[in-house]
């Protein structure tokens, strides 16, 4: 069974992360600043040291959109770009031969254990909503 959530900018998740400066590469110049970025660990997502994000969703305004997204999975961080739609969605997928019923399925589900979205400035937020799920036992 799973449970799925959402947070904003607004929320009270965001509003008391932590925030790290990170240095990211925006627009088409290819112009590099420095953003502010809440962390946000799937603990504090998901209530659980244990339980991952398996699926995830982000959009953004249309300001938002040259700033990257970070996900930490595997222990490893990973910079995601949005392109031109400002949204971005992650989540499980099993693949598996059909032509041939003996083939092995294989079955790629995300453990998504930490999330870093941009702040932007804090007197004025970048405006977003992140829906995430996690399995619930």
């Amino acid at each position: 069974m799973n449970n799925i959530r959402q947070i904003t900018n607004f929320s009270d998740e965001v509003i008391n992360a932590p925030t790290k400066d990170v240095s990211v590469v925006i627009g088409d110049a290819k112009k590099r600043i420095t953003a502010i970025y809440c962390i946000l660990p799937a603990s504090v997502l998901t209530g659980s040291d244990n339980t991952p994000i398996n699926k995830l969703g982000y959009v953004c305004e249309p300001r938002g959109i040259d700033y990257p997204i970070m996900i930490t999975t595997g222990g490893i961080s990973r910079t995601i770009y949005l392109g031109k739609t400002g949204m971005f969605e992650t989540m499980p997928e099993v693949f598996l031969n059909a032509n041939d019923e003996a083939a092995e399925e294989l079955d790629c589900t995300p453990k998504i254990t930490e999330v870093c979205l941009p702040i932007g400035e804090r007197s004025n937020p970048i405006k977003f909503k992140f829906d995430y799920v996690f399995a619930i036992r």
